[in-house]
């Protein structure tokens, strides 16, 4: 249920160097079912890229555990290339290792998207030690079930949300692509900034728990409706497309003062 390298030395011009390579990192995949998960049956290790294995997820589980080993890294966390799960079955995931650490230090993608629309993916929970830079792709079922969101990400994520619902989503550098989902149900927190420029915006039906941003906010809101909290404690502009304007009463930063850079905020785009 892992995939382990050897160490290689060197020998130069016949003298024994024994120089060690970086070895790549170990990735571990396993569930809570008994017996355990089989590779090449119930899920795949490609190592195109040895340093960021792709995992890619096979049998129906809801408790699929996968987690990165790596001895030249701090804690021995290790890195990850691409999550996903192009089968039509229903997926759940953990990022974290098996003593509830950290799963992962960087992570290329993770792509929960299974090929039968009556299906559906979850996020479990987890850690992310480094950055997410590639997208975070959670897909709901025709009938909306699953497709919910529970993960923290200490350093940045590099590229976009899809998802049904964000129950926890803890992300502690800044965030920089699109977002698009259903729905904020609970805690949805940026300590960095949030700067979607350009093209890229923040979409959802509502926002209904808490949306928070430690640093500066700049971007499209594209909301249907707004029953829950945004707090920013940096500059704010953003240009509301759908929204219906109670979030200008209700943007506040750290002490509680109303921003004094709201662009569109108060006169939004109905």
């Amino acid at each position: 249920m892992k995939i382990t390298y050897n160490t290689t030395c060197l020998l130069v011009m016949g003298i024994s160097a024994a120089t060690a390579f970086a070895v790549p990192p170990t990735v571990y995949v396993t569930w809570k079912e008994v017996p355990g998960p089989v590779e090449g049956t119930h899920y795949m290790i490609h190592d195109a890229d040895p340093d960021y294995p792709d995992v890619e997820l096979i049998h129906e589980s809801l408790t699929w555990c996968i987690w990165s080993e790596d001895s030249d890294n701090p804690d021995w966390i290790g890195d990850i290339g691409v999550i996903s799960s192009p089968h039509p079955e229903n997926f759940g995931v953990t990022i974290e290792n098996d003593q509830g650490g950290s799963g992962a230090r960087e992570v290329k993608g993770i792509i929960l998207d299974p090929t039968d629309a009556a299906k559906y993916s979850v996020i479990n929970g987890g850690q992310i030690s480094g950055d997410l830079t590639g997208d975070l792709f959670v897909e709901e079922s025709s009938g909306e079930s699953g497709g919910s969101v529970s993960l923290t990400v200490d350093g940045n994520v590099e590229g976009d949300i899809t998802a049904g619902t964000i129950s926890s989503l803890s992300i502690g550098g800044n965030l920089a692509g699109d977002v698009n989902v259903d729905d904020v149900t609970g805690t949805m927190s940026v300590t960095g900034d949030f700067q979607t420029l350009g093209q890229h915006y923040f979409a959802a039906d509502d926002i209904s728990g808490s949306l928070s941003i430690g640093g500066n906010a700049y971007g499209v809101m594209d909301l249907a409706e707004f029953t829950g909290s945004l707090s920013v404690t940096g500059n704010v502009h953003f240009e509301w497309l759908r929204g219906r304007g109670r979030a200008g009463d209700r943007l506040r930063d750290s002490a509680g003062r109303k921003s004094e850079r709201c662009g569109d905020l108060d006169h939004p785009r109905l």
